[in-house]
């Protein structure tokens, strides 16, 4: 009852230009099976059969030998590229050009890329894990998965790419639930009034 939840705030990064979008899909994370990068990968393959116009860019460090070994046995390398690990403007440049996110994570927290995705006007998939749910609504403001199922992330990646007016509804919802709950203005305005409760 004492009790009030504040999420972490993330630093406002500008107008985002979503004249600048293309067909790319962005995973950000760990390159482990955890994160669910193999299974993106072997999804990316089905996927791509009927939407040869999308990309996958896949941004972190870790086992790169296996996933560019898995990306050549699928026959993939002209439509995934690696990054390695991006920060500052070469990351904001992959957040402005992507229209999905996706983390498969088989364990999370709570990701910061995630609110980085709603706040670059970006549709998430992700894991049903960790702190996840809490925040995504399925349909909703987001595309929420069973961890290792590759039909079902197959599915839902197919939906992002060819349901225009249900992700523009998740993208207002997602930028709606930003500015409520991440927005750093309006953090700084709740932990000060907490402080002064307190007090």
């Amino acid at each position: 009852k004492k009790s009030i939840l504040i999420y972490n705030p993330i630093l406002d990064n500008g107008y985002v230009n979503v004249n600048m979008k293309k067909n790319q899909v962005l995973f950000i994370g760990s390159l482990t099976e955890k994160k669910g990068v193999f299974d993106l990968i072997r999804a990316f393959k089905k996927v791509s059969i009927k939407n040869p116009d999308w990309s996958l860019k896949i941004a972190g460090v870790g086992a790169l030998d296996n996933c560019k070994e898995l990306v050549k046995k699928l026959d993939l390398e002209n439509v995934i590229q690696f990054y390695g690990w991006v920060d500052g403007k070469q990351k904001q440049k992959l957040l402005q050009e992507s229209k999905v996110f996706c983390l498969p994570s088989y364990t999370e927290g709570f990701p910061m890329s995630l609110i980085e995705a709603w706040q670059n006007k970006i549709v998430p998939v992700v894991s049903n894990v960790g702190g996840i749910p809490d925040v995504v609504i399925n349909n909703k403001n987001g595309f929420l998965i069973v961890p290792g199922n590759i039909n079902q992330l197959t599915e839902k990646l197919n939906i992002a790419f060819n349901n225009d007016d249900l992700c523009s509804s998740i993208l207002l919802e997602g930028e709606k639930f930003y500015m409520e709950s991440f927005e750093i203005k309006k953090l700084d305005a709740l932990i000060s009034d907490l402080y002064f409760s307190l007090v």
